[in-house]
């Protein structure tokens, strides 16, 4: 898989995310609102898939989540810059 094409499959929405594209070619991708605890942890799979697919194309990543009560941090959007 190509570097350009290595998050076309977190282009599009999913019942565990939504996407949007920035016009300068940053990708956002955020849990789905409303969806409460259990749509924090079921975009966790989701988002460990970015960022390990951002470390293997060495992109800029970055993360925002909260901590659980466990101290585990849950992401909650994923940036992936150009």
């Amino acid at each position: 898989m190509t570097e350009a094409d290595a998050f076309n499959e977190f282009k599009n929405e999913s019942a565990q995310h939504t996407a949007i594209v920035t016009s300068v070619g940053t990708l956002i991708i955020s849990v789905k609102i409303g969806g409460g605890k259990q749509a924090l942890i079921d975009f966790q799979p989701v988002a460990e898939r970015i960022l390990k697919i951002g470390a293997e194309n060495n992109r800029d990543v970055e993360t925002r989540g909260q901590f659980d009560n466990r101290g585990v941090e849950l992401y909650s959007q994923i940036i992936v810059h150009p």
